[in-house]
């Protein structure tokens, strides 16, 4: 596969486009497909495997999704992934993901999204804030299906799956210019 980590090109969001224009009550600020946020200070990214600004993780949250997450009593639960089986020895994590999710540009999640985002943030020239975290930790990333993928460890963590829920971000693999050019 031919991959592209432009989140340039890949994540284009109105917000970082414009100014929001005053608005009266039930007018949007701009117009219905633009996202308006107001923050204290310049996120400077929106890649989510870089940058780890306070204000950036609040934006994050609201465009990217992990594997698993928090309540607001910070009990993990299931994002994108519907459920996660370990094996006896540990070191295996096996991940069911949500089916009928798509991407802000309708493209499908799959487990091929989750190997790229993970592999991404290993990878030493991304330069990700997060790579420290998983570096020591992931031995490998396998697809078995589109909606199954097993990430093996170098040795047990019990707090791994916490370490996905709080640092994994899932981004969108491109595997050509255009998401319509997709087969």
């Amino acid at each position: 596969l031919l991959r592209r980590a432009s989140f340039a090109s890949a994540l284009v969001f109105p917000l970082l486009a414009g100014h929001a224009s005053a608005a009266g009550p039930g007018v949007p600020a701009v117009d219905r497909n633009t996202v308006v946020v107001g923050l204290s200070s310049d996120i400077g990214s929106v890649d989510p495997h870089i940058a780890i600004t306070p204000d950036l993780s609040r934006a994050g949250w609201q465009l990217f999704d992990t594997l698993y997450g928090f309540d607001v009593d910070g009990n993990l639960q299931p994002r994108l992934a519907t459920a996660y089986r370990t094996s006896a020895d540990g070191l295996e994590y096996a991940f069911t993901l949500r089916s009928g999710v798509k991407f802000h540009n309708g493209d499908p999640f799959g487990a091929e999204d989750v190997k790229f985002s993970l592999e991404r943030v290993l990878d030493e020239k991304t330069r990700s804030a997060w790579r420290a975290t998983f570096v020591d930790l992931v031995d490998s990333v396998r697809v078995e299906a589109p909606d199954r993928v097993v990430l093996r460890l170098r040795h047990r963590d019990g707090a791994f799956i916490n370490k996905l829920a709080g640092r994994l971000y899932i981004c969108l693999l491109y595997t050509s210019p255009s998401p319509r050019d997709r087969t």
